[in-house]
């Protein structure tokens, strides 16, 4: 015996008012008052940021610039490539002055040796073992200027093993400065310091010789 299909009710479609964004109005007004009001400020910021955008392109108004800058750190935004573009010509030309260059250089120099050694003294900790091994079998008695000659990673030795390894890079560098930067930077990582010896890539002149 065939079952009578129930009638289903058909919903009639009429048209909704829709926002700029695509969302009903309707639906809006259900989602609550504030998200509405939300929605109206991040319209009136992205239509200043336009203005912004506009009067520096077209104008060279730089001040707009700053304003679009301060609206995207104001409301949580990420910058518009223009913008970006902007920050980074002008972060470039701050560098590129002479005084500023030579001491951001410095700068970088430093953190660079601080994180070598620190990172020699490590490498040597760490791998102690396989390392012992190849400086018993592989290095030469007399080949002194071997960075694993008379390897020892023992505490009271591998500083002084470090700075040896460091000197073809380094080369005034002693062990007791190899001691100090090891425990620096250690006690910043320890202390979720690491920014402190960031070595920025930009900037950082890399050697053009061949081996």
């Amino acid at each position: 015996m065939r079952r009578r299909r129930s009638k289903q009710q058909i919903l009639s479609l009429e048209p909704q008012e829709l926002d700029a964004d695509g969302w009903s109005i309707e639906q809006m007004n259900e989602r609550g008052p504030e998200l509405a009001r939300q929605r109206l400020r991040m319209r009136s910021v992205q239509s200043r940021l336009l203005t912004c955008e506009q009067a520096f392109l077209k104008e060279r108004y730089v001040p707009a610039a700053m304003d679009a800058l301060r609206l995207c750190l104001d409301h949580d935004l990420p910058l518009p490539d223009w913008l970006g573009k902007v920050v980074w010509a002008n972060l470039v030309t701050v560098y590129a002055k002479s005084r500023n260059a030579k001491q951001y250089e410095a700068k970088t120099r430093w953190r660079a040796e601080q994180l070598d050694r620190w990172g020699t003294v490590r490498e040597f900790r760490d791998r102690a073992p396989e390392l012992t091994q190849i400086a018993e079998e592989q290095i030469d008695s007399e080949d002194e200027d071997h960075p694993l000659y008379n390897f020892d990673a023992r505490w009271d030795h591998i500083f002084e093993q470090a700075a040896h390894a460091l000197k073809t890079q380094w080369p005034e560098v002693s062990s007791h400065a190899v001691r100090d930067s090891y425990r620096k930077v250690q006690a910043a990582f320890d202390a979720g310091e690491g920014h402190k010896f960031y070595v920025a890539e930009f900037g950082v002149k890399k050697s053009t010789k061949k081996s």
